[in-house]
């Protein structure tokens, strides 16, 4: 078995996509997700309030998901390869309280935010987990309110 290391530092090969001449340490590489049809693997960077994906095989750099509608933090994400890919993810509690706790789907390709979701009769206290069930239905765990909330496609 070989172990490959995916980290920024100084002198390493991986970069992010806004300023491709920075290297930015990770923070907290909170949640990871492999993406099957893609073969890369994405790491939501927990402090950094940002999601980056490199190529599984070689740690290649691929691209960075960073929107100020995170809040300044990233705490899960999810891959779904419907369509041209989704990513879901949900943000933590932003330093300044700035940002709402919920979740959101992203287009993989445009990167644009195509849904926010967030559960109905209860509010999000500390969103930690998820994962993706392969037909859109996603699974948030919650640490601060000790639950588990179930969210599917409207058609």
């Amino acid at each position: 078995m070989r172990l490959m290391l995916l980290r920024h530092t100084r002198g390493g090969a991986s970069h992010s996509s806004s300023d491709r001449r920075r290297r930015i340490p990770f923070r907290i590489p909170h949640s990871l997700v492999f993406l099957p049809d893609r073969q890369e693997v994405c790491v939501a960077d927990r402090e950094n309030g940002r999601i980056q994906c490199f190529i599984a095989q070689t740690g290649e750099f691929v691209k960075e998901i960073k929107k100020e509608e995170f809040g300044g933090e990233v705490f899960a994400i999810t891959y779904s390869p419907a369509g041209d890919g989704l990513i879901f993810a949900v943000n933590g509690e932003s330093p300044f309280g700035s940002a709402t706790l919920r979740g959101f789907v992203i287009d993989y390709s445009t990167l644009d935010i195509l849904d926010i979701f967030k559960p109905e009769e209860k509010e999000f206290k500390m969103p930690h987990d998820m994962v993706e069930r392969g037909d859109g239905c996603v699974f948030v765990g919650d640490a601060g309110s000790k639950s588990v909330f179930k969210f599917t496609t409207e058609k």
